[in-house]
């Protein structure tokens, strides 16, 4: 999950500035929008995760049990 909130925070600084120039108080943008990257990369690291994790499954129907 890390690295999706580094891969999300990156673009985000880089919006964050390219917002600045415009708009002014880099600090501020950079915030926001590397907050908003974060936020972005953590939920798409978790429902990766979890597709991830379905996929991977044991396979069977009985859920886990075997026997009669």
């Amino acid at each position: 999950m890390a690295v999706g909130m580094v891969a999300g925070a990156v673009p985000g600084i880089i919006v964050g500035l390219i917002l600045s120039l415009s708009l002014g108080n880099p600090a501020m943008w950079v915030s926001i929008a590397g907050g908003i990257g974060i936020i972005i990369g953590l939920v798409a690291a978790v429902l990766y995760n979890r597709a991830r994790a379905r996929k991977k499954g044991t396979g069977d129907d009985a859920g886990g049990k075997t026997g009669a």
